[in-house]
């Protein structure tokens, strides 16, 4: 994260995460069961894969290629995804509160990045055709990205391994 951009070490460390979270997400998927905790930690998990499998084809697709099939596939599963997690925080609302909203605020988010990718896709949301704008934009929306996935990932450990030592809040 911190080494020089592009260069051998960021791109071989990259790829590192990128597999790790691919296997977060699938070891998610294995163990997914119908308990509103585990239902929670299966949306981060692909919340997080997604953020990261997006960051890595904003860098691919940097030169402003039009979206393979791959990205129309994972942008409209995304979207299924995060209806479904709405759909969870509805029912979440009968049982605890708390989870309730975190269902709503992740599902949130994982439709307005969906969303926002196909309104790119279909050319509903225009980048400029200058030169450093583009560049800003995949290289913005590379770091958010995968800056999000890493927080998102990062801070669902630290909420399912907290000690009791450890304030929550502080978590």
């Amino acid at each position: 994260m911190f080494s020089k951009k592009g260069s051998k070490i960021h791109t071989t460390w990259g790829t590192v995460y990128y597999w790790a979270m691919f296997l977060v997400a699938v070891t998610a998927l294995i163990r997914f069961q119908m308990n509103l905790r585990l239902i929670f930690l299966a949306g981060i998990a692909i919340f997080s894969f997604y953020n990261t499998f997006t960051g890595v084809r904003y860098i691919r697709r940097k030169s402003n290629q039009k979206p393979e099939f791959i990205d129309w596939f994972r942008a409209i599963l995304m979207v299924t995804g995060s209806l479904i997690m709405l759909y969870f925080a509805y029912r979440a609302f009968k049982i605890d509160n708390s989870s309730s909203v975190l269902f709503a605020i992740f599902g949130s988010f994982m439709f307005l990045l969906a969303f926002e990718d196909l309104q790119v896709f279909v050319g509903s949301k225009q980048i400029d055709n200058d030169v450093p704008l583009q560049t800003r934009y995949w290289f913005q929306n590379h770091i958010s990205r995968m800056g999000g996935s890493y927080i998102a990932t990062v801070t669902a450990f630290l909420v399912i391994n907290n000690p009791p030592q450890i304030p929550g809040l502080l978590v």
